[in-house]
């Protein structure tokens, strides 16, 4: 760890011992919030990447605070969850598909899978259909195939199933690549082509997805002409593949502490420290360069209400609860961090009553402040809950849902009950000047006493029973290929998408729009709400000319926009 940053986590590690005893949420002041996440989203820090220089200071930093605030280690005896994983793939030199003396041309022909195996591999071809055995639709691609017939062979599966692929496909359960994949090893395939007959099903995307896992056989995609030769094969010829792949193999840092009170129940609140680093992935930012993206909401602020909230709970002799406290990293890469733990964790997921995750708390707006609660169709007593809880200082609006882009979803997905804490987006949102003069530390304290009356306004002596709700981020969600470039506003409630921040650059931007616009139509769509609006973008494709209809300041406008 370089020494400038050491020095200055042990100097505001030593004026925490100090006003350890401090009270935020009695005392109402952010003395020990502000010191938070002033250091978290310091230049120091770079961003706080996953398994980048900057998550070592932050893993530690955390860790020594809930020393300081006397939480104790929450798995095996220590803070520290390690574990590793993929961070970036890139193709190698070597990529390539040949039928005899027949060459097929990387891109225009082929491309790697993510899920492929860096492996070079040959045989003859296999067409076995969907690659589906579905037991409950009495249906087995494999079925007329013999151990000879399967055995050294290259599978060519269709990408589709039966009846299509959507939610209500009978064969949903086993239509999935990953179960695709792992039917093909078990019958003993050397390699796997896949390819789309299916006009209605989008082919998958060429650019290779780090946090999957590979598999030991070589598997590609075959479109265009090169995927009409190998749905013709009639096995008489023999292919060699070759996928080469580069993986990074890196160390993520989950920081896990407990208060035990040998209670009945237990919940665990959690909140992620990583952000983006230098900004080369996930920035929304054009034209920078290399930049440090410091994060203070996103998520500095989750983070420093996790840590008071600790100290509060520790501070009060509540012993209501167990109460478990989650530091996750590698959230901006995909939920990483929350999905190791739950597979991994310190107490058995079943065994927690509820989770409690913050993610942007910090920007609470100081004019007609809402709190976003999300997940709150996920207990059939968090409703009332939410909407009894006392407070003056912030409206709450809510959804059903348990999943949605935030760690909260890996606890969903294991059953557990989830509230998911969002104070709403800004045109800071995933840019550089996400900084610590930007937070509202008064609103984080209005939502740090509306979170302890929420605790204790809950049951303790039951655990929350689990609902599974509709999850329309999954499935409701339409595909679009194009955006405006802006950030919706998504505590607004009423008619129309307002736009909370424009990115330059971009189509928004070029048609004159500001934050504040209330978008309700483009081109002949009209827009009510975040679903409509996204309905809309997938009616165009990149390079159509459209027009976007939009309120400000109480008068209509209209102007032509290119995607």
């Amino acid at each position: 760890m370089r020494t400038g940053i050491l020095l200055l986590i042990i100097l505001l590690l030593s004026d925490l011992q100090l006003s350890a005893q401090e009270n935020v949420f009695e005392s109402g002041i952010s003395k020990s919030l502000s010191k938070h996440v002033r250091l978290l989203a310091s230049d120091q820090m770079m961003g706080r990447e996953a398994g980048g220089p900057g998550e070592l200071p932050a893993s530690r930093y955390i860790e020594e605070v809930f020393k300081v605030y006397k939480i104790a280690p929450g798995i095996n005896g220590t803070y520290v969850q390690k574990f590793k994983f993929n961070d970036g793939a890139q193709l190698g030199d070597y990529n390539m598909l040949t039928a005899d003396t027949l060459k097929f041309k990387l891109f225009d022909d082929f491309n790697p899978m993510s899920e492929s195996a860096a492996l070079l591999t040959k045989g003859k071809l296999l067409q076995v259909g969907f690659g589906i055995i579905s037991a409950e639709n009495d249906y087995d691609d494999y079925k007329d195939f013999t151990y000879d017939d399967l055995d050294r062979k290259i599978f060519v599966i269709e990408l589709s199933s039966p009846d299509g692929i959507h939610p209500h496909s009978k064969y949903s359960a086993v239509s999935g690549l990953t179960s695709k994949i792992e039917q093909a090893v078990r019958k003993g395939a050397v390699g796997i082509i896949f390819v789309n007959s299916d006009e209605n099903l989008d082919d998958p995307d060429a650019k290779l997805q780090r946090d999957i896992r590979p598999y030991d056989i070589p598997i590609i995609f075959a479109k265009g002409n090169a995927a009409k030769i190998i749905k013709a094969d009639k096995g008489d010829r023999v292919f060699t593949m070759r996928v080469d792949i580069n993986r990074e193999e890196k160390t993520g840092t989950n920081i896990i502490a407990v208060i035990d009170n040998k209670a009945d129940n237990s919940i665990l609140i959690g909140a992620h420290y990583d952000h983006l680093g230098f900004g080369s992935e996930g920035s929304l930012e054009r034209g920078k360069g290399k930049v440090v993206h410091n994060g203070a909401d996103d998520n500095a602020s989750g983070v420093a209400l996790m840590l008071e909230l600790a100290k509060y709970l520790k501070a009060s002799g509540s012993k209501s609860y167990n109460y478990y406290f989650v530091a996750f990293t590698g959230e901006e890469k995909g939920l990483l961090g929350s999905n190791y733990y739950v597979k991994n964790p310190a107490i058995a997921n079943d065994a927690l009553s509820f989770m409690l995750n913050f993610d942007m708390v910090g920007r609470l707006q100081r004019t007609d402040p809402v709190l976003i609660i999300n997940g709150v169709g996920t207990a059939k007593e968090f409703e009332s809950l939410v909407n009894n809880t006392s407070q003056d200082n912030f409206r709450i609006t809510t959804t059903e849902s348990g999943i949605g882009p935030s760690d909260h979803t890996s606890f969903y997905l294991e059953n557990v009950p989830v509230l998911h804490f969002f104070s709403g987006t800004h045109e800071d949102y995933h840019k550089s000047t996400d900084d610590f003069e930007k937070i509202n530390f008064k609103g984080i304290v209005d939502i740090g006493h509306y979170m302890i009356d929420l605790i204790n306004r809950t049951d303790a002596s039951k655990k929350l029973e689990f609902v599974k709700t509709k999850d329309e981020n999954i499935f409701k969600a339409p595909k679009f290929t194009v955006t405006l470039g802006v950030v919706p506003d998504y505590a607004f409630s009423e008619e129309g998408m307002r736009i909370d921040g424009v990115t330059e650059g971009k189509s928004a931007s070029a048609a004159g729009m500001i934050k504040g616009d209330v978008v309700i139509k483009l081109g002949n769509y009209s827009v009510r709400d975040m679903t409509t609006y996204m309905e809309a973008l997938s009616k165009f494709k990149k390079g159509d000319s459209t027009t976007v209809t939009f309120k400000r300041e109480g008068k209509t406008k209209t102007s032509k926009i290119q995607f």
